[in-house]
């Protein structure tokens, strides 16, 4: 009976090393899956700057606007929606702005408290995945 004990012991520390083992293999599993993340998301961050979303409004005179692609790339298929409760004209003959180029539109809303922002739709190629972006239109200059 003095051996059952000692098996005991030894089933138990066979055990406690297999969850040692374990444990082990998952905090490396962990690690791993950290610097893969971190790599994704650094990935991701440099796509993105490459890629900012590089839209301004500038107001030109009273009730004149411009849309700037204040970005490094040329964007295609740019389109503005009419805003509601406005009178809204766009001056374009093209839907492809390049750096540092704009729109030119008049944006006069119609009563006071009316919604001053601006949709624009665009692609990064011609006829590409369409992307959105949202902008506010200033007070005018009285």
């Amino acid at each position: 009976m003095e051996m059952a004990p000692m098996i005991i012991s030894v089933v138990a520390l066979l055990v406690a090393f297999g969850a040692m083992w374990y444990a082990r293999q998952q905090s490396l599993a962990a690690q791993e899956h950290i610097r893969l993340t971190t790599e994704q998301l650094e990935f991701a961050k440099s796509e993105a700057e490459k890629y900012r979303v590089s839209w301004k409004l500038e107001e030109r005179g009273k009730d004149l606007f411009a849309l700037v692609n204040d970005g490094e790339h040329t964007e295609y298929d740019v389109e503005l929606a009419e805003p509601i409760d406005s009178f809204f004209t766009v001056r374009t003959d093209s839907a492809v702005v390049d750096p540092q180029s704009s729109i030119i539109f008049w944006y006069k809303p119609q009563f006071a408290g009316a919604r001053r922002n601006i949709e624009v739709t665009w692609s990064r190629t011609p006829g590409g995945e369409k992307l959105h972006w949202t902008g506010w239109c200033p007070e005018s200059i009285v």
